[in-house]
């Protein structure tokens, strides 16, 4: 379900995630209930200031991406805080800019949820319900009740498709310039 979703559902405590922003000043973030720290390019941000979480569309109380508004354009040097000392206004560090520094954005805190949501436990289930009677169906993607009822198991159950349609967050797409 995390896989299909591009989600964080398992609480995971004192976790350090790194990410690549590609000069992008928003990042999709997989489910950060708290963060402890956020660092950019060496420099530690500062909460509702220097950086800014999204909450989740479903209102469950984690944070599905993080804003940062510092970025001025994409690949500017001034974005970072230690460009004089990397020497990035230097012609030759433009090239390297443009091509991203990757894992520049550090994030630690908790990521996932205390408690699973219900709907999460529900299309679980589901799915686990449907990954046992599979193989039953293997050959035919069909199975025959003794009742005579033929179900249909060639694809994943109503119950999940809707649940990953409606709690997936897409992955952000990087563009080279």
């Amino acid at each position: 379900m995390q896989r299909k979703t591009n989600r964080q559902f398992e609480l995971q405590t004192a976790t350090t995630k790194k990410f690549t922003t590609e000069g992008r000043e928003r990042i999709t973030i997989p489910d950060l209930a708290s963060a402890t720290s956020v660092v950019l390019n060496s420099a530690t941000l500062t909460a509702d200031s220097t950086y800014y979480l999204i909450p989740d569309v479903m209102n469950t109380g984690v944070f599905t991406s993080i804003n940062l508004p510092q970025y001025r354009a994409p690949f500017d040097y001034r974005s970072y805080s230690d460009w004089f000392d990397k020497n990035y206004d230097s012609p030759l560090h433009q090239q390297r800019l443009r091509s991203g520094i990757p894992n520049d954005l550090s994030i630690a805190g908790t990521w996932g949820h205390a408690t699973i949501p219900q709907e999460v436990a529900h299309a679980t289930k589901v799915l686990a319900a449907w990954f046992t009677k599979r193989p039953d169906a293997v050959l035919s993607n069909t199975i025959q009740t003794p009742e005579g009822n033929v179900l249909d198991l060639s694809g994943m159950p109503p119950e999940v498709q809707l649940f990953i349609q409606d709690w997936r967050i897409p992955l952000d797409e990087v563009v080279s310039l």
